[in-house]
């Protein structure tokens, strides 16, 4: 496994150098300067981590947490939905295997991408309803190709998403760019306990930036506070691979960050108005939508606004 250095700020700023920060933001300036987490120091606030792109910390941060309520909410209606199949002697809802045509061929870049960490914002919502070692570029997809229940983790970090869906019997595709990510789920207690989930669990150690997705290969694409993370001139191009990995009927689930947040004049992340992210679900039903916008603190002290977009959404039948 080839460990990759974190980027240093000014490779960042060189690579998003085309990209431009929203009207009204603050210029460019790097993240808040503290030292990687040492392991057995204390932790700091998740956000934190994110900032800086300190992925082992911030998977140290985040150790044990619960899956994100986007997902929870969308397993919750793919369950409604299986429950009315069946009582209408339709397609029952099955659990199937990643086929190595269909899921795919993935590309490794360099840049590292992820997820962010503060989830404690005010809410200004509608919603409408929400021992396998790790290889590069792997794995055993094979199987029934029919089958449903397939579902892409992207940014899965430590596992906590991951594991919610093993646990309800999915199968899953985890993708992530930092090996850490792997070196961790796979000795999750609640992963080797569980019985057969390893069976059902593929990983590819890949950033999001020239990342492909093979067609119509999931049910369920989860991207929790991760696809901010992707380079602004690469993010259109990663939102098209996962809008076409998506069966008609499959759903997305995760958080786009809005042009008010602080992190907005960051140019390694990518952010949007709310029409910009009602652009991007145009061929989605909107099942969950909450604009969250809050004020806070770093821990040291530094003034941080929240804006955030939690998302289920269902691609429409073509």
């Amino acid at each position: 496994m080839t460990q990759r250095p974190l980027h240093p700020w000014d490779e960042i700023k060189r690579d998003a150098q085309a990209s431009r920060p929203p009207a009204g933001t603050t210029p460019l300036k790097p993240p808040p300067t503290t030292e990687p987490h040492a392991p057995g120091s204390p932790l700091k606030p998740a956000f934190v981590y994110a900032a800086q792109r300190d992925w082992p910390g911030y998977f140290a941060a985040v150790a044990g947490t619960p899956a994100r309520e986007t997902l929870l909410k969308a397993l919750e209606l793919f369950e409604r939905g299986a429950e009315a199949d069946a009582g209408s002697g339709g397609r029952s809802f099955q659990t199937g295997r990643f086929d190595v045509d269909r899921a795919g061929e993935w590309s490794h870049q360099e840049q590292h991408t992820d997820r962010s960490g503060d989830r404690s914002h005010q809410e200004q919502h509608t919603d409408r309803s929400e021992d396998r070692p790790h290889q590069e570029q792997h794995t055993d997809r094979s199987g029934d190709r029919s089958h449903q229940n397939r579902a892409i983790d992207l940014g899965c970090g430590e596992g906590r998403d991951t594991l919610e869906l093993l646990r309800r019997g999915w199968t899953v595709l985890a993708i992530d760019g930092h090996p850490e990510a792997f070196e961790r789920l796979m000795i999750r207690p609640d992963l080797l306990a569980l019985p057969g989930a390893r069976e059902r669990l593929d990983t590819v150690l890949s950033g999001f930036e020239g990342l492909r997705l093979a067609r119509d290969s999931a049910e369920l694409v989860n991207a929790s506070f991760a696809l901010p993370f992707c380079l602004p001139r690469h993010f259109e191009a990663l939102w098209s691979q996962v809008v076409g990995a998506l069966v008609a009927g499959g759903r997305f689930a995760g958080q786009f960050f809005g042009e008010r947040d602080t992190w907005a004049a960051l140019p390694d992340r990518s952010h949007h108005t709310r029409a910009e992210v009602e652009r991007l679900l145009s061929g989605f039903e909107i099942e969950h939508f909450v604009e969250d916008e809050k004020d806070g603190q770093t821990v040291e002290g530094s003034a941080k606004h929240w804006h955030v977009f939690h998302v289920v959404a269902r691609k429409r039948d073509r």
